[in-house]
């Protein structure tokens, strides 16, 4: 929602989109800001603030051509020395005047009369309740109505009447060039005539003065229809042609039944509407504005961070749910690979079972291998020569040692090595006639085997089983012999 607040020298007015008061303020009221802060925070919008005042100063000043920030510092120089005590100030350009820039600087020389809404106002547009828009004021408003009218000189003197008095303003290239109030001083527009008829009179001089008018302007009087003959009595006091414009005609939007045609009334309509339009500095809504303007960026970042951190949290708690189930897929796994590798293990021992053995033989083969003044390669050769001569037995242990001459082969100083061996019979190299006897036999066939390959005794012992337990002594030739040529 759109709201135009008026301020003027009595008090506050505010307008909601629309003709009418919604909201009217005495400046005597000690409690008014209260209320308007209140009513505000009530009814949020954008705020437009009009100025209807008369201590409105106009100083046109001629500027040397420069660039545009110079421009600018001299402008704002020239308003701190204009109006050092008003910081509603505004500087409006005019037609180009030769090699110089004219510029018209306007301020508002009364700002005692806003500053008692500035609080309520400020307060509003930083907790949100309103949106500042701008500062402007009635000769503004006027000045955008004047440039719509193509009907109406580029350049020319405008009268228009209202209750505060007679409000002059001066329109060239159809830019506000000049402005000024002349205060009512009495009840009625008949007491007040002559006052106006003498300061019309003096403006006409004084813009001749200053090469701002022709000698003979154009003057347009903007009023309510039933002024106009009495109005016509400026022509006999000044020497000027009067056209007359119907205030009434001008206002888009018709008025209440109560209510007459005013000019405050068509600044309002002008107001509401969009484009260009001329306004004053106002450091304290300006500057609440900026807050409230950081405040909502900060808590919309805010916002968009928190959002975000959500966003992500919730991501990062997908894909931790989705670790967390490969991490427990990949223990049940891993579980599954143990226990094959578990049961592959007892296959493995169940099927083989020689496996050990065979692994402890050749432990005790490599034992042999690098036991001291033992010829394994003869022990090895011997055990072969009998097993060749013997196909019929299979291997299953073989040990040798050095011998003990003293007490394990007396009968042979020369024996230096102890075989053991087992043997196994192989069943499908024996007849099943021979079955009952073959131990004996093959443990007889071996004796006489070693006796006549290495002519020692060997000791033979059949189990019932089928096993042959060998022992027998093993002269090897020593270092000496194997040296010899």
């Amino acid at each position: 929602m759109n709201h135009q607040i008026v301020i003027d020298a009595h008090g506050l007015a505010v307008w909601q989109d629309g003709p009418s008061r919604v909201l009217q303020l005495a400046t005597a009221n000690p409690d008014a800001a209260g209320q308007l802060k209140t009513w505000l925070a009530a009814h949020p919008g954008q705020i437009t603030l009009i100025a209807d005042m008369a201590d409105e100063r106009h100083v046109i000043e001629r500027l040397p051509r420069a660039s545009r920030a110079d421009q600018q510092t001299l402008i704002q120089r020239r308003l701190a020395r204009q109006f050092p005590d008003s910081p509603f100030t505004c500087a409006w350009p005019q037609p180009p005047d030769g090699e110089q820039y004219a510029v018209m600087l306007i301020a508002l020389t009364r700002p005692a009369l806003l500053d008692p809404w500035l609080g309520a106002l400020g307060d509003a547009a930083f907790h949100g309740a309103a949106v500042f828009r701008k500062l402007t004021s009635v000769p503004f408003l006027i000045e955008r109505w004047y440039r719509r009218a193509r009907a109406l000189p580029e350049e020319g003197l405008l009268l228009a009447f209202g209750g505060g008095g007679m409000r002059q303003l001066l329109f060239r290239q159809r830019r506000l060039g000049f402005t000024r109030v002349i205060p009512a001083r009495a009840a009625t527009l008949a007491e007040n005539l002559p006052i106006y008829a003498h300061e019309l009179s003096q403006t006409l001089d004084w813009l001749a003065g200053q090469r701002l008018i022709g000698k003979h302007p154009a003057v347009r009087v903007l009023a309510a229809r039933a002024d106009f003959p009495l109005l016509r009595e400026l022509i006999t006091a000044n020497d000027v042609e009067l056209d007359f414009i119907d205030l009434a005609a001008q206002l888009a939007n018709p008025l209440p039944a109560n209510e007459a045609p005013s000019l405050l009334a068509m600044a309002i309509a002008e107001a509401q509407g969009r484009g260009a339009l001329g306004q004053y500095a106002c450091p304290p809504l300006h500057h609440a504005r900026r807050i409230a303007t950081v405040r909502r960026f900060l808590f919309g970042v805010t916002a968009l961070l928190t959002a975000g951190q959500l966003a992500a949290a919730g991501v990062d708690l997908i894909v931790m749910d989705d670790l967390e189930g490969d991490i427990a897929r990949s223990a049940a796994s891993q579980r599954e690979r143990h226990d094959e590798l578990g049961a592959l293990e007892t296959r493995v021992r169940q099927q083989h079972p020689t496996a050990a053995m065979l692994e402890a033989g050749l432990d005790a083969i490599e034992q042999r291998t690098h036991a001291p003044a033992v010829d394994t390669m003869a022990v090895l050769v011997a055990v072969g020569r009998l097993l060749a001569e013997a196909p019929h037995l299979r291997l299953e242990t073989l040990s040798w040692r050095l011998a003990d001459t003293d007490r394990e082969a007396p009968d042979s100083n020369n024996a230096d090595v102890i075989i053991e061996f087992t043997a196994v019979i192989d069943d499908a190299t024996d007849s099943a006639a021979e079955s009952v006897t073959s131990p004996a036999r093959h443990a007889e066939t071996l004796r006489v085997l070693w006796q006549r390959q290495h002519n020692h005794p060997a000791r033979i012992q059949a189990h019932a089983d089928g096993r042959l337990s060998f022992a027998a002594a093993l002269v090897t030739p020593g270092p000496a012999e194997e040296a010899r040529p």
